[in-house]
């Protein structure tokens, strides 16, 4: 799903929010969380997440023509 940003981490069928660590100004900290259910994941691994649905989309795409 695309919010008009491009993809976005994605729980529940709606976009993820994204939380900044105060405490880590370095950024590995920095995660999304779900609103929904609380569910938080990193933002490496949210951001993976995102790279392999829409490579899965793109195959999907060239699968269908």
């Amino acid at each position: 799903v695309s919010y008009g940003a491009g993809p976005v981490p994605m729980c529940h069928m709606t976009p993820m929010e994204f939380h900044e660590c105060d405490s880590d100004p370095s950024g590995r900290s920095d995660g999304y969380q779900c609103k929904h259910c609380g569910h938080s994941e990193s933002s490496e691994a949210a951001w993976t997440k995102v790279d392999a649905r829409e490579q899965r989309k793109k195959q999907q795409i060239r699968a269908a023509e």
